[in-house]
């Protein structure tokens, strides 16, 4: 499981939603959806931890969600 599978999996579960209880399609799609934005995901979480910057100071991190 990659990096952008966890992510996913994370955002899936808080959002209340357990894994098993998911259809196996839509399932099938998520995965497919990570496995497909993997790359990015990738980029944008090195980008961030590589150049963090403190709480409501986020120019930086404001302008690359504004960007995607």
């Amino acid at each position: 499981m990659g990096l952008r599978n966890s992510l996913l999996a994370g955002a899936v579960m808080a959002c209340g939603l357990a894994q098993a209880a998911i259809p196996t399609p839509l399932s099938e799609k998520v995965n497919q959806l990570a496995v497909d934005q993997q790359p990015e995901l990738e980029k944008v979480f090195r980008q961030l931890h590589a150049n963090p910057e403190l709480a409501f100071d986020l120019h930086d991190t404001s302008a690359l969600v504004a960007s995607g």
